[in-house]
């Protein structure tokens, strides 16, 4: 049998957009090895990052999935 988390969250503080996705890109996948280890699993497709920048600049590279 397999169990799905509804909700979680994840927070990293960088200097960058592109390490704060790269940090929480390997942190999801951290996460989701751990919850099938003990029978569970995350529903990826579900899966969002939210980038909240303190100046003007808009990312327009490409982001990892997460």
């Amino acid at each position: 049998m397999v169990s799905y988390v509804d909700d979680y969250g994840l927070l990293a503080i960088s200097i960058s957009w592109q390490r704060n996705a790269i940090t929480l890109s390997a942190a999801g996948s951290q996460l989701q090895l751990e919850a099938n280890r003990v029978g569970m699993n995350f529903d990826t497709s579900k899966t969002e990052l939210f980038h909240f920048p303190c100046g003007k600049i808009i990312p327009t590279a490409e982001l990892p999935e997460v």
